[in-house]
């Protein structure tokens, strides 16, 4: 008896304490079930200490379980890659109160979204409030930093998924007349239609056509372009619906820059006005043939100095599809502006096309970081 009660006193100390090793836990578990299987320790701690057990065996996640610090946990979740293995009664042994953030996001609240979205990787599954759909549209298109990796993997694995996607895609078409949010739009739209086996509706089939008619045009050089390639890309021009005043405005540049170059398009045509009017009128600098040595040399300059200019020649290698030139560039920059978000942005978009997931998820963290710092402090000049 006086053995057992020491035993009892012993373990009613040590097992289970914060900053504790969950191995060290487990052991000193087994060693009270063998001296007192019918200790009240074994079923009150017995079930906590073996989901840190397994939680802890993540190294990713392994120093904000043992100290169980909620908020690390998260962020540290928010940062590792997919698990994919089902954690969710081992969280809320350990983490109780992620049920009250989820039963919030459940409710309505969506700025629970931060507590949450990552938490798919462990198998935990949400079922999104009613209104979801449309505030996400109408806060992504003013927040672009908004659907990160997690949140997208947070949507697809939603049980009512299906819904959020009719919603995302009803939103969408509000916002079918604005331009200047196409690319948003697209991104919202691709996630909504992953996973519906109907048709997409017209609007994003379009949409679609749209965006790779603009990438397109981005791609093409003034000096290789030919008429067969261009009539191809005025005749996709020709068959969008959709507003298309950015598109045009870089065919007119194109086909200007090209024709300095002695390249005619006077065999094509198009519906549209501009387009048309520019493709008939002869450059200046192919009628004065004198004069055209002096163009290049001067064009040539000009594009030197442009790259000479980080930030202008990280804008012209993005537009020609030279991912790894522009890494460096950026790279550049922020030696001299770390603080830059939007040359940061654009890095971290660059590691994610070229397959660098890692690097890609640092840069947004750091963009994260850096956003709330920089709030932080204009709310203390105010």
């Amino acid at each position: 008896m006086i053995s057992l009660i020491f035993w009892s006193l012993f373990f009613a100390g040590t097992i289970d304490q914060i900053g504790k090793d969950p191995e060290q836990s487990w052991q000193e578990l087994i060693a009270l079930i063998k001296k007192d299987p019918d200790s009240q320790l074994i079923f009150s701690e017995g079930p906590r200490i073996a989901a840190k057990r397994r939680l802890a065996h993540f190294d990713a996640l392994r120093q904000a379980v043992v100290s169980e610090n909620f908020d690390q946990f998260i962020k540290d979740m928010s940062s590792c890659l997919d698990l994919q293995v089902d954690l969710v009664k081992e969280l809320l042994l350990v983490f109780p109160q992620l049920e009250d953030h989820v039963r919030r996001f459940e409710n309505g609240d969506f700025q629970e979204i931060a507590f949450i979205k990552s938490l798919w990787k462990v198998g935990l599954r949400v079922t999104a409030p009613t209104d979801f759909g449309k505030w996400l549209v109408e806060n992504f298109l003013k927040d672009p930093y908004l659907l990160d990796w997690n949140l997208v993997g947070l949507i697809k694995t939603s049980r009512n998924f299906s819904e959020i996607s009719q919603q995302i895609t009803q939103t969408c078409l509000l916002h079918q007349n604005e331009e200047s949010s196409f690319p948003s739009l697209y991104r919202l739209l691709e996630v909504a239609n992953q996973f519906e086996t109907s048709n997409p509706v017209q609007f994003a089939v379009e949409l679609k056509s749209y965006m790779e008619l603009l990438n397109t045009v981005n791609r093409l050089e003034p000096s290789r372009i030919d008429s067969f390639e261009l009539s191809k890309v005025i005749l996709q021009f020709d068959q969008l619906s959709l507003p298309k005043e950015e598109i045009r405005k870089r065919l007119l540049f194109l086909i200007e820059n090209a024709k300095k170059f002695g390249v005619k398009f006077d065999q094509i045509q198009s519906k549209d006005k501009n387009i048309n009017s520019s493709l008939k009128q002869h450059s200046t600098a192919v009628k004065e043939r004198k004069f055209f040595l002096i163009w290049i040399v001067f064009w040539v300059a000009v594009f030197f100095i442009i790259l000479a200019i980080d930030k202008i020649r990280l804008s012209v290698l993005i537009a020609l599809g030279m991912k790894k030139a522009a890494v460096k560039t950026c790279k550049r920059i922020l030696q001299r502006e770390p603080s830059d978000l939007k040359t940061r942005s654009k890095l971290a978009m660059l590691y994610e096309q070229l397959g660098d997931v890692n690097q890609a998820i640092k840069e947004y963290q750091c963009i994260k970081d850096l956003s709330k710092m920089l709030r932080s402090q204009d709310k203390e000049k105010n």
